[in-house]
């Protein structure tokens, strides 16, 4: 895998943001609407929370259909697993509460920041801007672990998942720009490692 990977990535990256863009601005019409009366959670609320590793299984399948005969691609077929494993649980974890619904979600944040900061740091040695991804994995495995133990009301509970994701599509769009700019520059020394 070389930087030649740097433009399905790019893509890949930018695609990821602008779909979790649009599942923050769901969240927070679901927010404005007044949906959070209720704890365990209304159907509406615990299905969009459960789209979000859907939203992650669906950039990694297309990541690894591009990166074929990769390093990473077994990373990625556990990482697939996991989403679809983790929004099921989702799906149950809902019915007992926002309690439970955070620390589902937070287990998910910490297996898909996990595989995520692996992946980087296996591509760290073929391509740029990994250490971007690598950073957004181990913010990902943090908020997931503070999630576990998380106890508040239902709008903290959609305020702290629009954070989550809002810092993502940051680090994912600075990557997707950090990619379209190096790509056509020649690697040298010790960047070509970054």
């Amino acid at each position: 895998m070389t930087d030649r990977s740097a433009p399905p990535l790019t893509l890949i990256y930018a695609g990821r943001s602008a779909a979790a863009i649009v599942w923050v601005a769901a969240l927070l019409t679901l927010t404005q609407a007044g949906s959070l009366a209720a704890d365990p959670p209304q159907a509406t609320v615990v299905a969009l929370v459960a789209l979000y590793p859907i939203i992650d299984a669906v950039a990694t399948l297309i990541d690894l259909r591009t990166t074929t005969r990769s390093p990473v691609t077994a990373a990625h077929y556990a990482e697939i697993a996991g989403d679809l494993l983790c929004t099921a649980a989702i799906l149950t974890a809902g019915r007992d509460g926002y309690t439970a619904l955070l620390a589902t979600f937070g287990a998910w944040g910490i297996i898909a920041g996990a595989v995520q900061l692996g992946v980087a740091l296996q591509r760290a040695r073929a391509m740029r801007g990994q250490w971007l991804m690598a950073i957004s994995g181990a913010g990902s495995v943090l908020a997931g672990l503070g999630y576990l133990a998380w106890t508040g009301t239902p709008q903290n509970a959609l305020d702290t998942l629009a954070q989550y994701s809002l810092g993502g599509i940051v680090w994912y769009l600075i990557a997707a720009a950090f990619l379209t700019r190096y790509r056509h520059r020649p690697r040298s020394g010790q960047f070509a490692r970054r």
